[in-house]
């Protein structure tokens, strides 16, 4: 092979390796991310969070569906809960429960939050999601995306919120 012959088949190689390593991969979104989800009690005394699917009459009455796992957060301390969600082909699954509702126990004070947004609309819920304590309120969160599409969210609990009682 002679050496202009050798350059061409060089160039072409070059060329054609160049376009097909700028080619849009048609799928380039992740198949899942981690949701990590920080709860932050800066307080003396321990909290406990449940969340809950419930069904809220008009009349006040609450039906419980089902129920999450207790989330404990130690004093002057946090928790993390980790998540892997998956986003395409995912392994078949049962679909888990929608959580509505929350009850926050911190020391001898508790509150049940409820959020709006999944309640039916016949529903009247006084100053629900107005509360800036309430759990659900997005306002309340700290979320940061990260560059691998991750997902980091924090809650920091206070021991003077609204809606406590003894």
């Amino acid at each position: 092979m002679s050496g202009s012959r050798y350059i061409k088949l060089l160039v072409l190689l070059s060329i054609a390796g160049l376009v097909a390593g700028c080619q849009k991969n048609g799928d380039s979104a992740p198949g899942q991310y981690t949701l990590t989800t920080i709860f932050e009690n800066p307080l003396p005394e321990s909290v406990s969070i449940q969340y809950f699917n419930a069904r809220v009459n008009p009349n006040g009455d609450t039906t419980i569906l089902f129920s999450g796992e207790k989330i404990l957060v130690d004093a002057n301390s946090s928790t993390q809960v980790v998540e892997v969600i998956c986003l395409k082909d995912c392994a078949p699954s049962r679909i888990p429960p929608v959580f509505n509702m929350a009850h926050i126990t911190i020391g001898d004070k508790q509150r049940t939050d409820i959020n709006c947004n999944l309640v039916s609309s016949g529903t009247a819920i006084p100053d629900c999601g107005k509360d800036p304590s309430n759990i659900f309120n997005e306002a309340s969160w700290s979320v940061t995306k990260k560059n691998s599409g991750d997902l980091l969210k924090t809650y920091t609990l206070g021991l003077f919120e609204p809606g406590m009682t003894r």
